[in-house]
């Protein structure tokens, strides 16, 4: 999970420790690593565009996946100093996790589940005025009647637009066990775009390059495969 600094100079990513997962700094050739956090499963961490501060999330584990949650945390590189993102005391109450910073800082995406499943939101950077902006048309899949998520948002060079992934998630494969069932799990894998303006909340598919059987590890550990999508 490794994030370049806008201006190139850069690399902040995770490593596994004794600890959980610690953040880490070094130059992009991997000279002068510094480590960041030490403690806590943190994970993706992602750049503000003052290429100075960090924005990851630290999931905290409960008994079962239901109850484990997540936060959100803002860290300056240079002094080490840390707190959560979110400052505004109605978003305090929620576990939100995967953020993603405007390419201006004014504004984070991140998935929370605060609504029953894993949805896109958008705030202001403290959290204030957090709303979902593309929910999907139903809360299940009809055929497979399993829950439809939506993961890893991430904003367009100009800031106008912010991609995501949304479909049933991978825990539910089985396998040679029903491949069939698996199809149509696959199936529901897609890629889509969204408007940052809630005024018109543009939902509109963005093709993706088919990749045939290969897999690739999203960021919560479970595995996705892109899929062609309709515009």
């Amino acid at each position: 999970m490794p994030a370049w600094s806008p201006d190139g100079k850069k690399i902040v990513y995770v490593q596994q420790s004794s600890n959980g997962n610690s953040l880490w700094l070094s130059d992009p050739d991997g000279k002068n690593p510094r480590m960041l956090v030490r403690s806590g499963i943190n994970m993706e961490p992602s750049w503000l565009p003052d290429s100075k501060n960090i924005v990851w999330f630290d999931l905290i584990p409960g008994r079962s996946p239901v109850e484990s949650s997540f936060k959100l945390y803002i860290l300056n590189t240079e002094t080490l100093q840390s707190r959560p993102l979110f400052t505004d005391p109605e978003q305090v109450k929620f576990g939100n996790l995967m953020p993603a910073v405007s390419p201006d800082g004014t504004k984070v995406a991140f998935v929370s589940n605060r609504s029953g499943q894993f949805r896109i939101w958008l705030s202001n950077l403290d959290g204030s005025r957090a709303r979902p902006i593309s929910p999907p048309a139903a809360d299940l899949d009809e055929t497979l009647q399993l829950p439809i998520e939506q993961k890893v948002p991430s904003w367009s060079p100009d800031g106008q637009w912010i991609a995501y992934w949304e479909g049933v998630e991978t825990v539910h494969l089985r396998g040679r066990a029903d491949p069939q069932r698996d199809a149509l799990i696959e199936a529901s894998w897609n890629v889509w775009i969204v408007g940052r303006d809630e005024r018109t909340n543009t939902r509109r598919g963005m093709a993706m390059i088919r990749s045939g059987r290969s897999m690739a590890s999203s960021v919560d550990r479970f595995r996705t495969r892109p899929k062609v999508a309709q515009m």
